[in-house]
């Protein structure tokens, strides 16, 4: 959501819309690396955003300096692959796919292992894996030993 939209971006938007426009009653709160930017669900009391403005790269801040700043939460959601080291809570993660694993050619050495090591400790850490496919979900029990029965497919 911060910056040019990516695929990510827009699921979690799409994710957020969605919680604004049913019955929930509950309450999220949304961390941010950047700075403070606008959007119409920070007038909803439902929705609180945090913003870092940190300097760090993604990886830094989200591993290293996030964790500081998760408050009293009850689930902490990581839509993209990952999730801080240290939760104080349980994480669910969302792995969209496994095209670093699959189509190792198509990355830099650098972010396939990146992204390889992230996705594979995160399957481990959740107590919940989502993710888009059925054959997705195959792809980490299979690669990640994660069971299916941590594994969920979203229906979008």
């Amino acid at each position: 959501m911060e910056g040019e939209a990516t695929g990510v971006g827009r699921a979690v938007a799409g994710l957020l819309d969605g919680l604004a426009e049913s019955d929930f009653d509950g309450s999220v709160v949304a961390y941010f690396r950047g700075s403070r930017f606008d959007h119409p669900l920070w007038d909803d009391p439902r929705f609180e955003p945090r913003f870092s403005a940190s300097g760090a790269s993604p990886v830094v801040w989200e591993q290293r300096q996030l964790p500081s700043q998760i408050g009293d939460v009850d689930l902490f959601l990581g839509p993209a692959y990952a999730l801080p080291r240290r939760l104080p809570c349980p994480g669910v993660v969302i792995i969209h796919d496994l095209s670093f694993e699959v189509l190792p050619d198509e990355f830099g050495l650098r972010e396939r292992w990146r992204r390889r090591w992230l996705a594979r400790r995160a399957a481990h850490q959740a107590a919940r894996v989502l993710t888009v496919s059925g054959r997705v979900a195959s792809e980490i029990e299979a690669r990640y030993g994660t069971p299916a029965s941590k594994i969920g497919v979203l229906r979008w």
